[in-house]
């Protein structure tokens, strides 16, 4: 019966999924082309195309419920998105991740949406049990609004979906990790001693400054030891990323005896 629940959920999602075609047109050289499911906090590869003679085209099993994207770079964090909620779909991609595709009703709200055509308040008015809602809350609110506005905007959502279940982790994470609380613990990480525990990545721009900063900090305090963990490594949906609620790089937390600080004003 364990076994039986386990499986229920991935059999709800194959059950949603139905046959897509997609046609498309590709304005730049040949090359492969990678289609990438928004899930977890991460783009996930799921399927490769050829990209030939200005076309490509691809036919199997997409579901309305999530968000893909499109783009030459198995690894890029903002592939061309669009949801798959036609039987066939028409688009147009360019190298630089611009796409136009087959105006479909979620397809139209995405770009509208992702373009500034809505903000938070009125997307959510509008569209409160839309996929592409659930998308852009998990995918861009959960990494700007503070705990308490994210909260209410939460509270409006009317659907059921995977994206709302991972901004609720997201929200409970940001209600453990606050200065006064216990840091939760990190694989391989001694955490009584004063640590500064940042989460950065490779791709990161603003990383690079902050580094900056950290190494001034660090020189100035030298009983301060440093961990940093690589986003690249420990992903978006590891334990520790979950756990400390990052939505954002570079995210940093001072921690001592096992709790965590107020970050000084110069980090």
């Amino acid at each position: 019966m364990r076994r039986l629940l386990l499986l229920l959920p991935a059999a709800l999602l194959l059950a949603g999924c139905k046959r897509t075609r997609i046609e498309g047109e590709w304005q730049g050289k040949d090359t492969i082309i990678y289609i990438s499911q928004y899930r977890d906090f991460g783009w996930k590869v799921v399927d490769s195309l050829e990209a030939h003679s200005g076309k490509f085209s691809w036919s199997g099993r997409l579901t309305g419920r999530f968000v893909y994207g499109l783009s030459a770079n198995p690894r890029d964090r903002h592939p061309a998105p669009f949801v798959a909620d036609a039987p066939t779909l028409r688009i147009r991609l360019w190298e630089n991740n611009q796409i136009a595709t087959t105006p479909t009703e979620g397809n139209a709200l995405l770009q509208r949406t992702l373009s500034g055509g809505f903000l938070a308040d009125t997307l959510i008015n509008r569209h409160p049990d839309s996929p592409v809602t659930a998308f852009m809350a998990a995918r861009f609110l959960t990494a700007s609004l503070p705990y308490d506005s994210l909260a209410a905007l939460r509270k409006r959502l009317k659907l059921s979906h995977p994206y709302v279940r991972e901004l609720d982790e997201t929200l409970q994470a940001m209600r453990n990790v606050h200065p006064g609380s216990f840091a939760p613990p990190v694989e391989g990480i001694q955490l009584r001693d004063t640590t500064l525990l940042v989460f950065h990545a490779t791709w990161c721009p603003d990383c690079q400054e902050e580094w900056r900063l950290v190494n001034a900090y660090l020189a100035k305090h030298p009983a301060v030891r440093l961990a940093a963990l690589d986003i690249d490594s420990a992903h978006w949906d590891g334990d520790a990323a979950k756990a400390y609620a990052v939505r954002r790089v570079p995210t940093l937390y001072l921690i001592a005896g096992g709790k965590i600080l107020p970050l000084p004003s110069c980090l």
